[in-house]
């Protein structure tokens, strides 16, 4: 299959628009592509043509052709036995991909016109999606659409995977190594079952295209699937948790990942943050899964979002000091491995708990479990509360309550 993709988008490409004569769809109002007879002049379309369908029509493509180019105010699905290659695509009506493959076109949108995903197996191969063109996965339960051969999405052009209401879900697959450019974005819909599902090769996204949405999930089945991401990834829908899994490895980011707006960011795998910030941003939550390090905790960018701790933070050796200004950390099942707790502002426990592993609480420090009721904390390996250091259990109104676990033989200490 890919041989023979190779061969028809060469074919497609040997022949300019200059020599390309158009022929128009003559046939019925629904039709087989592969139909000679469909088409004036008759046979065929193939490269040197410049393809013309009109509205009221549907036509189904169901063989491998490169054409120079398609404009249609019909309706035109890919089947599973068709595969179109042309340099432009151009609709007014609706291109359906319904098993089938789409290679090679920058995809334009007229008045009303539409391209939308409708069953597994379709196959978009080097394509561009041209500013104000929406690529529609979430029509559809369970539609799957597979990249290859690189991606282009420019301007205001986006893919959305899976509805905003999360009832119909999507996955887009990176077939193979490659990179996903442009200054367009990828929408996730409201499922965390909406997914962008990796293969073993490396995907790249540039420097400015944007993955955001509501729910969804960076997904892999195997170790070892690198992902570089140098544009943005943001969790910017109130309610909705967009996660990059920890199979996901490596995991490189030069570009920026967000918690936005209620939105919630979740990170399997730390240890490939990169240079690139993660930002807390009003509202958003950032959650931190895997096991990390002081430095990287301590390069977290929070305005006004919440920092979940749902991994483990080693932190021995070191001082780890929540940010003093835009937002709590809080622990919500993760650990603080050693080292010692600073700073002014608290470490907010909540019901999902923690631990405490080893820890000094300096001086002026605080582990805060009073905000939320049923907050909890496990105290392992010794505690030291130094000067003036407090954990607070429960609220002094008394309308949350909390607990604090010793677990295991150990030592408490300090003056704290």
């Amino acid at each position: 299959m890919r041989f023979l993709l190779r061969a028809l988008i060469l074919a497609a490409i040997s022949c300019g628009a200059a020599s390309a004569a158009t022929v128009n769809w003559t046939g019925p109002a629904t039709g087989n592509w592969s139909v000679a007879s469909n088409w004036t002049p008759s046979g065929i379309p193939n490269f040197s043509n410049d393809v013309v369908i009109p509205a009221g029509v549907t036509t189904t493509v169901d063989l491998s052709i490169p054409i120079n180019s398609l404009t249609s105010a019909g309706d035109v699905i890919i089947t599973g036995q068709g595969t179109l290659v042309t340099q432009s695509v151009t609709m007014t009506g609706q291109l359906k991909l319904s098993g089938g493959t789409l290679a090679s076109a920058t995809l334009n949108t007229g008045t009303g016109g539409s391209y939308v995903g409708t069953a597994a197996n379709s196959t978009i191969s080097g394509v561009t999606i041209a500013t104000g063109t929406i690529l529609d996965l979430s029509q559809i339960n369970g539609t799957q659409l597979n990249v290859i051969n690189g991606l282009t999405i420019n301007g205001t052009g986006q893919i959305l995977i899976g509805s905003s209401d999360g009832t119909r879900t999507a996955q887009l697959f990176s077939g193979s190594t490659q990179t996903w450019a442009g200054t367009g974005s990828i929408v996730f819909g409201g499922s965390t079952s909406d997914l962008i599902r990796l293969s073993v090769d490396a995907t790249t996204l540039t420097n400015q295209v944007t993955i955001r949405g509501k729910s969804g999930q960076f997904f892999s089945q195997n170790t070892a699937t690198a992902l570089a991401n140098q544009g943005t990834i943001s969790a910017d829908v109130s309610g909705g948790t967009i996660n990059i899994l920890a199979a996901i490895s490596p995991l490189t980011n030069s570009g920026t990942r967000l918690a936005n707006t209620g939105g919630t960011h979740t990170v399997g795998s730390p240890s490939g943050w990169g240079t690139g910030p993660l930002n807390a941003n009003t509202g958003g939550i950032l959650q931190l899964g895997g096991a990390f390090a002081t430095a990287t905790a301590q390069s977290v960018v929070q305005s006004g979002g919440t920092v979940q701790l749902v991994g483990t933070l080693n932190n021995i050796g070191n001082v780890f000091t929540p940010a003093s200004t835009g937002g709590p950390w809080v622990l919500a099942g993760g650990t603080l491995n050693g080292g010692t707790l600073s700073g002014a502002s608290a470490l907010v426990g909540s019901a999902s708990g923690g631990t405490l592993n080893a820890v000094t609480v300096a001086s002026g420090a605080s582990v805060d479990l009073t905000q939320t009721n049923g907050a909890n904390c496990t105290i392992t390996g010794g505690l030291t509360l130094t000067g003036t250091a407090t954990i607070l259990i429960g609220s002094s109104d008394g309308t949350r309550t909390a607990q604090l676990f010793s677990a295991g033989t150990q030592t408490w200490a300090g003056a704290g």
